[in-house]
């Protein structure tokens, strides 16, 4: 594996972003908006103070935008939280 560069971008709250399973309801094209999906896994990694040492338990039911949206919660919080361990199941 390659190295890796990480790399800053500023966020701010996202109207009507909320944590919780009520935040989990929105439109796809609402979590494929720039920094939508970043700011809730940033949020949640914060909430649980970083990641290290953390798992995390990643599923979905194979919708549109899925296999992305867990490519990067795989693939982001490792980079500056830490070494969190993931498990992915598949549900479809």
């Amino acid at each position: 594996m390659g190295a890796v560069s990480m790399i800053t971008i500023r966020a701010s709250p996202i109207a009507g972003q909320k944590s919780g399973t009520s935040g989990l309801r929105r439109k796809t094209r609402d979590w494929m908006a720039p920094q939508f999906l970043e700011n809730y896994i940033q949020c949640i990694i914060n909430a649980i103070q970083g990641a290290d040492n953390k798992r995390f338990i990643i599923g979905g039911d194979g919708r549109f935008y899925n296999t992305e949206a867990i490519q990067f919660i795989l693939r982001v919080p490792p980079v500056g939280h830490g070494h969190p361990r993931g498990h992915c199941s598949r549900l479809f």
